[in-house]
């Protein structure tokens, strides 16, 4: 998946350099200048799609909570940053081991990750809402926990353990901010992430002294979260 990685670079970038230009412009026209430290956080819930390695192997997982936990800065009323970092959980709901071992699920999975987040925000004049769009970059790292089906668990094919590495992830927002204070407010929003593919590989499995790999494609989730924002 390079050409997200190539692509997004320059989004970024200009997104950044409109943003800042945006709140230097509303400077110089007089305009009262937001900065400073904040601290954000959210939770909501999310669907995963399908993770597959092809169309014989796959796994489909039912709806889930996450979570996230933010620390940003804001440059003007127009533009933040911030670092943060993020929880996805499923419980496996269907797995496919291959043509004809296809059965109800066990287990759960689990998506960590950090991003470097960049957003924009147009305050509605003489109202407390202040609609926002941004995205952001990073990695993530995926923790499965015995997670296997009714008709290939008996052989031994169980599958518990972290991914290899970590790999390159990005996401999307959209959503409405609501000032409850001059210093607290409340947001909400749709939030897509999008990672790259995953590479595991499982020791004594399905049998001691042998070892299954495994390399599901990339992590697409689609979520809707609600969350607090102070800022100091």
């Amino acid at each position: 998946m390079t050409l997200k990685r190539t692509n997004l670079i320059p989004v970024v970038a200009a997104s950044v350099l409109a943003a800042s230009a945006l709140g230097l412009a509303a400077a110089e026209a007089g305009e009262e200048w937001y900065s400073g430290i904040y601290l954000s956080a959210s939770a909501g819930g999310q669907s995963r799609g399908r993770a597959a390695e092809g169309s014989t192997v796959w796994t489909d997982f039912d709806p889930g909570p996450m979570a996230n936990l933010a620390l940003g800065y804001r440059f003007s009323r127009y533009f933040r940053s911030e670092v943060e970092g993020t929880m996805f959980h499923n419980s496996a709901e269907t797995l496919s081991a291959g043509p004809g071992l296809v059965g109800p699920a066990q287990g759960e999975a689990f998506l960590r990750a950090v991003l470097l987040n960049f957003y924009f925000d147009y305050p509605i004049k003489n109202t407390r809402f202040t609609p926002y769009f941004g995205g952001g970059v990073g990695m993530y790292k995926s923790y499965l926990v015995d997670l296997s089906n009714s008709t290939v668990k008996p052989f031994g094919f169980v599958f518990d353990g972290p991914s290899e590495g970590e790999r390159f992830a990005y996401q999307l927002r959209a959503g409405v901010s609501y000032a409850l204070t001059d210093q607290l407010d409340l947001w909400g929003g749709y939030r897509f992430f999008d990672g790259d593919k995953l590479s595991f590989s499982f020791s004594d499995v399905p049998a001691p002294g042998q070892t299954f790999t495994a390399g599901p494609k990339d992590t697409k989730i689609h979520g809707a979260e609600l969350g607090i924002r102070w800022t100091f």
